[in-house]
């Protein structure tokens, strides 16, 4: 497999465990891969043992911290701009996740897939085997997004992706600093040009998710808060979350339709999702419980 060599590596880190050194050894050991820049962004990890154990086994490994935690978002920032000031001869900047959802397989199929001109995502199948809150909150965000934009992602949170380094300068201005500065880039992708290649890779989730630092409520309500404020821009919110996208414009979405054109449609998805293998109209409310 011919991959660019025109890419740098970057993977943000909060609180990370010993998936963190698996990753990072795995990639440092193949031979497509092992001479890519390899930048890890420390979000303001308290425990510093991992990142520790890293810089005295990988000299050439570039570790940012942060003194305190800025959100996914501003760790990506903080890896993007690096990249940008210090790697002038980079055309794109891969980003995958710090807890082991995904693999160096996976990685080397979005970079040989990797044009200049196109956004590469690494899109997961979200069938009956993942967590019952992962496989809601991206089907509803991915149904969300194709009936206000037009747009068909479909894995709207995946932290595997290939990004132009032309485009990542773009996103640097973006004002989100949370998980919702991946859903911003995937947004503006086209209003800046940018065709998304979608490359199906494996679906990794241990039992419990226990490595992952996300919590679906505040982020799926982060995300709809979003795509609200797209269709509905004269309606004023008080949240940060409601706020923090004014003057930005999406031009694509000026044909649009607005909320309340589907809203009929959004409340039978929400009808027909299969809860727990059950549709909404036949809930087990103790299976229901526990998951």
């Amino acid at each position: 497999m011919r991959l660019n060599n025109k890419i740098a590596i970057l993977i943000p880190a909060y609180e990370p465990d010993r998936h963190l050194l698996s990753l990072v050894a795995e990639i440092e050991e193949e031979q497509n891969l092992k001479d890519l820049p390899l930048i890890v962004v420390d979000d303001g990890t308290k425990e510093q043992t991992i990142f520790d154990q890293l810089h005295a086994k990988y000299s050439q490994l570039v570790i940012l911290h942060h003194a305190q935690n800025k959100g996914k978002g501003g760790a990506l920032k903080t890896g993007f701009n690096y990249i940008i000031e210090n790697m002038p001869e980079i055309a794109g900047i891969a980003t995958l996740d710090a807890d082991g959802q995904h693999k160096v397989a996976d990685l080397k199929k979005c970079l040989a897939a990797f044009r200049p001109d196109e956004l590469v995502l690494g899109v997961r199948n979200f069938n009956q085997d993942v967590p019952w809150r992962s496989r809601f909150g991206n089907q509803l965000t991915s149904f969300l997004v194709k009936k206000t934009t037009g747009s068909d992602f479909q894995d709207t949170q995946t932290g595997l992706r290939v990004i132009p380094v032309s485009y990542a300068q773009k996103c640097l201005a973006f004002p989100a600093n949370d998980y919702a500065f991946e859903f911003d880039m995937l947004l503006a992708a086209k209003e800046n040009g940018l065709a998304v290649k979608q490359v199906p890779i494996s679906t990794v989730y241990e039992k419990g998710n226990p490595t992952s630092h996300f919590d679906v409520t505040p982020k799926i309500g982060t995300i709809l808060g979003v795509i609200s404020q797209l269709v509905n821009p004269d309606v004023e919110y008080d949240s940060i979350d409601g706020l923090r996208l004014k003057g930005m414009t999406y031009k694509p979405l000026n044909d649009q339709p607005s909320f309340d054109e589907i809203k009929n449609d959004v409340l039978a998805f929400v009808a027909d999702f299969p809860w727990v293998g059950y549709g909404i109209k036949g809930w087990d409310i103790p299976v229901l419980i526990n998951n």
